[in-house]
């Protein structure tokens, strides 16, 4: 029975561990997996969405590396079409905003990428701990 308990918190913890990566409260998430089911929790935790995301894209487009591009005489912030800066007054090259749009584009998708490829490996070992707990649990049962 104590092995049962035990293995209950355990995927309560890896359960708080998963919402906290994904950007959720981790302790709301385990006192719900402890209460109601681990199981039940981590599915309930799969239906919301990735607040590291959500944050991630956010930060990326509001930016100001998304929309402007830097002075090269005083490295301040100016939107790419300006001929003329507005802090040191110098000449500028006007620059085409798609291109822009597109790096940034690019940064966002290689972050999600990452985050996403952290989410995989967070779900692989949580498999392999759930796994080898069963595996622990099936050896006591038998001997």
């Amino acid at each position: 029975m104590e092995l049962l308990v035990i293995f209950w918190i355990g995927l309560s913890v890896a359960v708080s561990m998963l919402a906290k990566h994904r950007g959720r409260r981790g302790w709301v998430w385990f006192l719900s997996a402890l209460f109601l089911s681990p199981l039940l929790a981590f599915g309930l935790l799969m239906m919301k969405d990735d607040l590291t995301v959500k944050d991630f894209v956010e930060s990326v487009s509001q930016s100001l590396e998304a929309t402007h591009v830097r002075c090269p005489h005083c490295a301040e912030y100016v939107l790419p079409e300006a001929q003329v800066c507005k802090y040191c007054r110098g000449r500028l090259a006007p620059q085409d905003p798609a291109v822009i749009k597109q790096k940034a584009q690019a940064r966002i998708d290689a972050g999600l990428e990452e985050i996403k490829a952290k989410e995989q490996n967070i779900i692989i070992t949580g498999g392999v701990a759930v796994g080898f707990a069963l595996l622990v649990w099936l050896v006591y049962l038998l001997f």
